[in-house]
C-alpha cells in the first residue's frame, strides 16, 4: 500500500532510534549532513522532500522528475 506524502512519520511508528537511522541513511544517500532531528523537524514525507529539494536548490516536483528520468525502471526501497 502507498503511504500518503502528508502522513506524519510518528503515525508510521517512527521513534527516536528509527529517526536517527533514517537521518543516517538519508545522509549517505544525499552526501550531505542533516540535523539529527530531521525527521521531527520535517515530520512528513512531503515536508522532508521539500526541505531536501531546497537543500539542493530544486523544487520537489523537479527533483522527482529528474530522479524518475535517471532511475527509470529502477526502484529502491529503504528498510529501517
Amino acid at each position: 500500500d502507498a503511504i500518503p506524502a502528508d502522513a506524519a512519520f510518528s503515525t508510521l511508528g517512527l521513534d527516536s532510534l528509527t529517526a536517527v537511522e533514517l537521518r543516517t541513511r538519508l545522509q549517505g544517500a544525499v552526501g550531505h549532513a542533516l540535523p539529527p532531528t530531521a525527521a521531527f523537524d520535517w515530520p512528513t514525507i512531503e515536508e522532508m522532500a521539500r526541505q531536501l529539494a531546497a537543500l539542493f536548490g530544486a523544487a520537489p516536483e523537479a527533483a522527482n522528475d529528474e530522479a524518475a528520468a535517471e532511475g527509470e525502471g529502477r526502484r529502491e526501497e529503504m528498510t529501517l
